[in-house]
């Protein structure tokens, strides 16, 4: 009769243990689907606020994918509009610097 009062007790001592980690793996669980459900939010959120840089000008300035279109077409514009410079030009420009 003792064996059986201490295997109950044991089992349900066992029982609580289980309880308690199994709360612990799912506290852990929900933590981590919070954190990448925070980290997706934020990512979102920057994406809205701050649009994709593509590209970059000479002076080191960022372009979203809008501003790199529209500086292509000011190019495409000045050399249609024969705002351009010859080789020879350019280089007697750059002994100048």
């Amino acid at each position: 009769m003792i064996w059986k009062k201490s295997l109950l007790l044991r089992n349900i001592s066992l029982k609580q243990k289980y309880k308690m980690i199994s709360t612990d793996v799912e506290d852990m669980l929900l933590t981590e689907v919070e954190e990448q459900d925070l980290y997706l939010h934020t990512r979102k959120m920057l994406q809205n606020n701050y649009p994709e840089i593509v590209a970059y000008t000479v002076l080191g300035n960022h372009l979203t994918q809008e501003q790199y279109l529209q500086e292509i077409n000011l190019a495409l514009r000045q050399i249609e509009q024969g705002n351009t410079i010859s080789d020879e030009d350019l280089q007697k420009e750059l002994e100048t610097w």
